[in-house]
C-alpha cells in the first residue's frame, strides 16, 4: 500500500517537473525563433568559450523572458521600441542604445508594447557546450 502511494506521488512529481522543463524549452524557443545567427567561433584556438553574433527581431506582444547566460551578452539596438516590464511599467529602448549583461546576470522579463518592433544586434561570449539561454 505504501509503495503504491509513493509511486503515485513520484509519478505526479515527475509529470510536474516535465511540464516545468517543457515550459522552459518553449520559452527558450521563443528567444531562438526571433534570432538569426550571423557568426560563431572560438575566442582563441581551442578556447572553452565562443563568440556568437546574432540579429534578433521581436514583434509587438513578444515576450523576452527572464534569463541569463554562461558568459557575457552585449546588445546594440538597431530599432528601438517601448517595452513593458513584469511590473507593468514602460521601458524605452531607443535606437542606438547599448546593453551589457554580465555572466549569470538575470535580464529580460519584458513584453514588446503594441505597435512596436525591437531589433537587436547581439554578441554573446559564452561557455561552449552550455545552452545559450538559461531561463529563470
Amino acid at each position: 500500500m505504501y509503495t503504491k502511494i509513493f509511486s503515485v506521488k513520484v509519478t505526479k512529481l515527475l509529470v510536474v517537473l516535465s511540464l516545468i522543463s517543457l515550459s522552459s524549452v518553449v520559452q527558450a524557443d521563443i528567444l531562438d525563433k526571433n534570432r538569426i545567427e550571423k557568426d560563431r567561433g572560438d575566442i582563441v584556438c581551442n578556447s572553452p568559450m565562443e563568440a556568437i553574433s546574432s540579429i534578433s527581431t521581436f514583434k509587438a506582444g513578444d515576450k523576452i523572458p527572464l534569463h541569463f547566460h554562461y558568459g557575457i551578452e552585449t546588445a546594440y539596438t538597431i530599432k528601438g521600441a517601448t517595452l513593458i516590464n513584469d511590473e507593468g511599467r514602460q521601458v524605452i529602448m531607443k535606437t542606438g542604445d547599448t546593453l551589457i549583461a554580465m555572466r549569470k546576470k538575470i535580464h529580460g522579463g519584458v513584453t514588446i508594447a503594441p505597435q512596436n518592433e525591437l531589433k537587436l544586434f547581439t554578441v554573446h561570449i559564452v561557455d561552449k557546450n552550455k545552452p545559450l539561454y538559461n531561463l529563470k
